[in-house]
């Protein structure tokens, strides 16, 4: 993976949302979003 990219989500109403990367993922912002802000290509979970 190159640069950045936005990760989607469904949108539900009165949820809260937290992203988690793991095994080396990075988020650059946005991890209580629906579209969180990523580095890395690894596993992103919300």
């Amino acid at each position: 993976m190159n640069g950045e990219v936005n990760l989607n989500n469904n949108h539900y109403q009165n949820l809260t949302y937290k992203w988690t990367a793991s095994n080396g993922g990075n988020i650059v912002s946005g991890d209580m979003t629906l579209n969180p802000l990523i580095n890395k290509g690894k596993i992103y979970f919300n």
